[in-house]
């Protein structure tokens, strides 16, 4: 009976060993698993911020394409003011000069 029991602790002790071991290993692989997780979810943080720093740099792009529009517009606006200030310029010269002759007509059929 002794024989036995010692047989049995035996038994139960070798199985008591593998349960462990089979323990130890299932928490080393839900180690590596939570691992690989944590890894790929940062992988994955790492894509979305530099597809966010990509839409940011093309919606620069886009919006100095859209000032240098702007810029260019308002560089003709001015350009087609000053034009047209240079015209009145020479027409208020020429009604000037117009008027100059006629104050000299006017003098002359005075004297």
């Amino acid at each position: 009976v002794r024989m036995m029991d010692a047989v049995s602790r035996r038994d139960e002790e070798q199985l008591r060993r593998q349960m462990d071991e089979g323990e130890r290993i299932i928490r080393a692989e839900r180690a590596k698993l939570l691992e690989l997780k944590d890894q790929r979810a940062r992988q994955l943080r790492g894509i979305e911020a530099r597809q966010r720093v990509e839409t940011f740099e093309q919606q620069l792009v886009g919006q100095q394409g859209a000032w240098k529009v702007a810029a260019l517009e308002h560089e003709r606006e001015v350009h087609k003011v000053l034009l047209d200030m240079e015209q009145e310029k020479r027409s208020l010269h020429a009604f000037d000069d117009e008027i100059d002759v006629r104050e000299n007509e006017l003098r002359n059929k005075a004297e």
